[in-house]
């Protein structure tokens, strides 16, 4: 997979993202990738881009696959235009401040485009699971529907439960009031959603 010359504000994610999975500091990481200190900051305040070499060596750093990290850069550029487009922001440094905080939030589906590694199989507390459902709803309701079919189709399993399905159907219920056509993509999500949680089920009570 190439990675193809993006926009520095995009890109300044992924770098500052490859950085806190290697638990460096911005200098520990300009030497492991072979650049200088400065060149870390300029990329990590969006101001210069990383060439393609540069960008994979931060990969190889970080311990991250090579498509899942081009792949995360996509989920960046996702993320930060609905923002900008969507969100009811006004500067850049908004739109930077939001975008962070939703790939911070996100992190259930970011696990997605890592090596299972970093998913966290253990079974969540009822707080836990309770926390990770309104933060992945709150997240997905500054998308537009396709783009939340998109998040909820590439989601890890663990992220697919009763409680979100719950979650969707009492926004669905709620739209009803005033916006029919909202109400029935909100249910034909929900219905998206317990597809996936009865698929994991099923795969969790099947013989090993």
């Amino acid at each position: 997979m190439t990675l193809r010359q993006g926009s520095p504000r995009h890109l300044r994610h992924a770098v500052e993202f490859l950085r806190s999975r290697a638990n460096l500091t911005q200098a520990e990481f300009g030497r492991q990738v072979r650049v200088s200190e400065s060149e870390i900051v300029r990329f990590e305040a969006g101001l210069d881009a990383p060439s393609q070499d540069e960008f994979r060596r931060m990969a190889i750093v970080a311990d991250v696959d090579w498509t899942a990290a081009v792949t995360y850069i996509g989920l960046v550029t996702m993320v930060r235009d609905g923002v900008a487009e969507h969100a009811a922001v006004e500067t850049e440094a908004d739109v930077d401040a939001m975008t962070r905080s939703l790939l911070t939030t996100c992190r259930s589906t970011i696990a997605t485009y890592l090596d299972d590694e970093t998913v966290d199989h253990r079974e969540a507390s009822p707080a836990e699971a309770e926390r990770e459902v309104q933060e992945i709803w709150t997240a997905l309701e500054l998308f537009p529907v396709a783009e939340r079919r998109w998040l909820i189709e590439h989601a890890p399993p663990r992220a697919m439960t009763h409680s979100l399905v719950a979650r969707v159907r009492a926004a669905s219920e709620h739209a009803a009031e005033h916006a029919p056509d909202e109400a029935m993509e909100l249910a034909e999500l929900a219905w998206l959603i317990m597809v996936r949680v009865l698929k994991k089920e099923r795969a969790s009570s099947s013989p090993a």
